[in-house]
């Protein structure tokens, strides 16, 4: 999502500052969900892998998204 140029400032960037206003993380979701579209898609990755991926391992994801960011506002 970060080394994507054109999906962080579409997609990322505006999700991440909804959230820092609202204070709703689950705002990342469908942003976290249309990433793993895209990535699969661009590198053909088979849907049974994708299927793999679970809501709890979303959750994770949404979690260091939200440290990355408060670890990049403390610099």
């Amino acid at each position: 999502m970060m080394n994507n140029d054109d999906f962080y400032r579409k997609n990322y960037y505006p999700a991440m500052n909804k959230c820092r206003q609202t204070g709703n993380n689950e705002m990342l979701m469908p942003v976290i969900d249309s990433c793993i579209k895209e990535y699969c898609l661009k590198y053909k990755i088979p849907q049974q892998i994708i299927d793999q991926i679970s809501s709890e391992d979303k959750n994770v994801l949404m979690q260091r998204m939200i440290q990355n960011e408060e670890h990049n506002e403390g610099k």
